[in-house]
């Protein structure tokens, strides 16, 4: 898999122009990321507490509950299995009897690395922020997955969707000093870099601003946000943010696609740069780094945009009803309030007017007063007969936008009595989570087949089959033209459902 075309810029073959071409190519890349990062702040927040950026949360965050049902109907991990579909013109004969072991292999391996718990995450960030991105790395033989935040990542053309189709792409991660001292302990260059890194970082240190200060910030740029800054300042809205005391370097991991490498049959070319420009390794990606032609990471993009790599995010479609939800609430909050403690008008002579009111406020209490005209008045306001109707109203806009019908959350419909009846309605209602769960389908598959593709490479451990011939084997054996496909789309639990149903009337017929 590679980007179609070729590069329009050759790699300079002068160190130092490289160095700078390396480094320009990482800001294009990133060239969104300052915005993003400021639109990945607003949606944290909501998704978590269900307001706005400094504000205080919500009484009742609705976009939680919303987004955690629909991942749970987009994926189930203890449901998920895999099979294995060979190419066209492999010997089935002879590969066939191979697959069983790989899949138990690659299913103890799954599970035993948490790739399972690692992809909800990966669901979960990617209806919150959009899209976002699990990276595998290779320790040993063993196979690990990794979370990569959608801040921390960039490509060089945002305006073409899929990753595999972009030339250059970049992994931004960060470095403690004793890291990065350890992992340049047999570099060649380990005494000129860390002195570089060292000068460059002295000269351009900056004071970070505290994090309720960023808030305050962020949210002047929405005139609209409210909150208190004492609050903010506390960090009482929002303390699900790591500290560390550690002295932090920032690095850039670009893979580029080169197609003068690998004896010119192309392939991607891994720059590893820290902040600000200062090349640590420039080496092909080749067998030693991963797969040859292929690169490690992996997009999760539940809502995909025509033009736009990044996908639309799900939160956003919700935080409008999320305030619309928050302002009605308040507004029942406050009838109640003035029901239950009505304001009060009096006339005549009654003395001391806040001792009196104090003292209507207790139970059993008793207030006189001298003049026979005076006179306490309440001003309960009237509620509505069904206060909590609009409430109601938003939220079916919420199931709405998120296709999640009463029927298929478990709850009873108006109307229907028959299993019959509620079996078409989830077949019926479910057909849009359905469409989003077959896009979920396909990061979990090449998950699941670099899997098998990086055991072939490192791990020497033999299998047995059930036949005769071959008895036992390595994975190296098996044919490189296959593809790991979730099987009878178990990775969602609608279609678990529809293949019981399926099953029992079959049963029955």
């Amino acid at each position: 898999v590679h980007p179609e075309g070729s590069r329009s810029v050759k790699i300079p073959s002068d160190s130092v122009l490289r160095e700078g071409f390396y480094w320009e190519l990482i800001q294009k890349c990133l060239v969104s990321r300052n915005d993003r990062k400021s639109m990945y702040d607003r949606l944290r927040s909501y998704a978590l507490f269900g307001t706005d950026t400094g504000q205080e949360p919500a009484a009742f965050n609705k976009i939680d509950s919303a987004i955690d049902t629909l991942a749970s109907f987009l994926f189930a991990a203890d449901t998920t299995r895999f099979s294995i579909k060979l190419g066209a013109g492999v010997d089935k004969k002879s590969e066939m009897p191979k697959i069983p072991p790989l899949v138990e292999r690659l299913t103890d391996r799954w599970y035993d690395s948490n790739c399972d718990i690692v992809f909800l995450r990966a669901i979960k960030a990617s209806l919150t922020y959009a899209s976002s991105h699990i990276k595998l790395t290779q320790r040993s033989k063993e196979t690990f997955p990794y979370l990569v935040h959608p801040s921390d990542f960039g490509v060089l053309r945002e305006d073409v969707t899929m990753l595999d189709r972009q030339e250059a792409m970049v992994h931004v991660f960060m470095s403690t000093k004793d890291q990065l001292r350890r992992d340049l302990e047999r570099h060649p260059n380990k005494d000129v870099i860390l002195m570089r890194l060292s000068a460059m970082r002295r000269g351009s240190e900056q004071g970070e601003l505290p994090a309720g200060v960023a808030r305050i910030i962020t949210s002047s740029f929405y005139p609209t946000s409210q909150g208190n800054v004492n609050n903010v300042l506390s960090g009482s809205s929002d303390w699900y943010r790591p500290t560390t005391s550690e002295e932090l370097v920032e690095m850039h991991e670009l893979w580029l696609w080169d197609d003068d490498c690998m004896e010119g049959k192309g392939g991607y070319r891994v720059v590893t740069m820290a902040d600000p420009g200062i090349v640590i390794y420039d080496r092909s990606a080749g067998e030693s780094m991963f797969l040859v032609g292929d690169h490690p990471f992996i997009q999760v993009c539940p809502n995909p945009a025509e033009d736009y790599f990044w996908g639309i995010s799900e939160v956003a479609k919700l935080t409008r009803l999320q305030d619309k939800r928050e302002h009605h609430m308040a507004q029942i909050d406050d009838l109640v309030d003035r029901a239950v403690s009505p304001p009060k008008s009096i006339s005549g002579q009654w003395g001391a007017v806040d001792e009196k009111d104090f003292a209507m406020r207790r139970i059993n209490a008793v207030i006189s007063s001298n003049d026979p005209m005076a006179k306490i008045n309440e001003h309960k306001p009237q509620l509505p007969p069904d206060l909590w109707q609009c409430v109601r109203q938003i939220d079916a806009e919420f199931d709405e936008v998120t296709a999640l019908s009463n029927v298929l959350k478990g709850r009873g419909e108006a109307g229907v009595r028959s299993k019959g009846q509620t079996d078409a309605l989830v077949r019926t209602g479910s057909s849009r989570t359905k469409q989003r769960a077959l896009i979920i389908e396909e990061p979990l598959e090449r998950i699941a087949t670099l899997y098998v593709k990086l055991d072939q490479r490192h791990n020497k451990d033999s299998l047995e089959t059930d036949e005769a011939q071959p008895r036992t084997f390595i994975a190296e054996q098996f044919t490189k033209n296959f593809t790991v496909k979730v099987d009878a789309h178990s990775s969602s639990p609608i279609f678990v459902e529809d293949q019981k149903n399926d099953a029992a009337f079959m049963l029955q017929n």
